[in-house]
């Protein structure tokens, strides 16, 4: 394997950003691992050294997955769970037209505005975390390596 702002391994590709991760996920396929051993190993490795931007804790975890073996093409939505409790009319739908702030999450990903946020912001927008539960579904899914051997490059970064 060469490393530097250019990852190179002899047994496939890794694209990560910051760097660190796609060393770790090229080095997880060089130690005899798949692609998915290695995409999961890098997107833990995000998560240690990127956590504002992604993490452990985090909302969403998904993938398309090839499997050529089945002939099937797998679609992973790991998004968080909300509370058993929660229920629709928890949160209203509202216009925005002619606000200025029409630029949200929901705007962008549902294609509505919800008053005040509250699916976003406050103690009605809590659900259980999809990240971690995503990763595992996929490496106990299609990985090959133990799970010891894709969590311990995480585990040393925060050492």
């Amino acid at each position: 394997m060469k490393t530097g702002s250019e990852v190179v391994s002899r047994k496939g590709v890794v694209a990560a950003n910051p760097p660190p991760a796609a060393r770790i996920g090229a080095a997880v396929l060089e130690a005899g691992g798949n692609a998915m051993d290695a995409a999961v190993a890098a997107s833990m490795a995000c998560c240690m050294l990127r956590p504002n931007q992604t993490g452990i804790g985090g909302y969403v975890c998904s993938a398309v997955v090839l499997d050529a073996k089945a002939g099937k093409v797998w679609c992973v939505d790991a998004n968080g769970m909300a509370p058993a409790a929660a229920r629709p009319d928890m949160y209203r739908l509202c216009s925005r037209q002619g606000q200025q702030d029409r630029d949200g999450i929901n705007e962008w990903e549902y294609a509505c505005s919800v008053a005040g946020n509250d699916n976003v912001f406050g103690p009605l927008s809590v659900a259980t975390p999809g990240m971690m539960a995503g990763m595992g579904f996929i490496h106990e899914r299609w990985g090959r390596l133990p799970w010891p051997k894709i969590v311990a490059p995480s585990q040393a970064l925060l050492a």
